[in-house]
């Protein structure tokens, strides 16, 4: 591939190729110019154009050709001005995630001060905490390592969502529990809460984890990431993140507590298929995938 630019005004891009399925540019980029000439006149009529336009903003990164022939590309694009600026969506979601992160190495610290004497409620509460720590730790972590997104969801609903999904978790632990419940089965309750607990971070740790540099809170396409939690589910963070909700609102249970777990499983299952229908359109591999996992639950959903 050959280039020539100019810092933030075009770029002039030239590639000669034999097709096999797709030709990709990178986004987000607006396109001024495209010309494609197969190398035999006949074969033009093959061509399928698909979202690429010859100019305007477009979403996805693709267009199809037919296999098997040589065409030489040229195309010229004006870079974004979204590069060059500050993104305060991010910083504000690491300056909230870094909050949070801090509150969790404080209750961990706590923890270890009354530790002993040892009992197992003791070490399941610590270890659901590490946990919890080290997820903010990976999140802020990615924030700043992780891919350019390909494509954007332009929905205000699903963007709202998804900032609401990511955030209502940490309602669930303030709401509390009526006074005098449980009381007797306080210590097995606790138990059993952990236990949910720790299993459904360790299960988000890991997804996150596996999903690396493509992880975003609204819709967004970077790269398909299969392997891992993700050969099994297609939302592996969602499954682990209700999970360990399940376990927070057992601990105490009330009415606020039950709503607003509700409303988030609605909120993630409402995400979840927002960030499906994105994914779709800019993987074209992206529908074998789904056919072949689970959207939560194997067998059920």
């Amino acid at each position: 591939m050959e280039s020539e630019s100019s810092p933030g005004q075009t770029e002039s891009l030239r590639t000669t190729f034999f097709t096999t399925a797709s030709i990709h540019c990178p986004l987000p980029v607006q396109i001024q110019e495209c010309h494609l000439a197969p190398a035999s006149e006949a074969h033009l009529d093959s061509l399928q154009y698909g979202d690429l336009h010859d100019k305007g903003e477009i979403d996805r990164s693709s267009f199809t050709v037919c296999p098997g022939l040589l065409f030489e590309v040229t195309y010229r694009m004006k870079t974004s001005d979204k590069s060059s600026r500050i993104d305060l969506g991010r910083l504000a979601a690491v300056a909230i995630f870094a909050f949070f992160m801090v509150i969790s190495i404080l209750a961990v610290q706590k923890d270890l001060k009354a530790f002993f004497p040892l009992d197992a409620v003791k070490c399941l509460l610590l270890a659901h905490r590490l946990l919890v720590a080290a997820f903010y730790v990976l999140v802020i972590a990615l924030y700043f390592v992780r891919d350019r997104a390909s494509a954007t969801t332009r929905s205000f609903p699903a963007r709202l969502i998804a900032v609401t999904a990511t955030f209502l978790p940490f309602l669930i632990p303030f709401l509390g529990d009526p006074a005098g419940s449980g009381h007797f089965l306080r210590p097995a309750i606790l138990a059993i809460s952990n236990v949910i607990i720790l299993s459904g971070m360790v299960f988000a740790v890991a997804a996150l984890g596996t999903l690396g540099k493509s992880f975003s809170i609204i819709p967004q396409a970077r790269r398909l990431v299969v392997r891992g939690p993700y050969r099994f589910v297609r939302h592996p963070i969602y499954i682990g993140e209700i999970t360990a909700m399940l376990g927070v609102t057992l601990a105490g249970i009330s009415i606020p507590k039950i709503l607003v777990f509700l409303l988030l499983v609605g909120c993630q299952v409402y995400r979840a298929i927002q960030e499906e229908k994105l994914l779709t359109t800019a993987f074209p591999e992206y529908a074998d995938y789904a056919a072949k996992t689970a959207r939560f639950l194997p067998g059920l959903f």
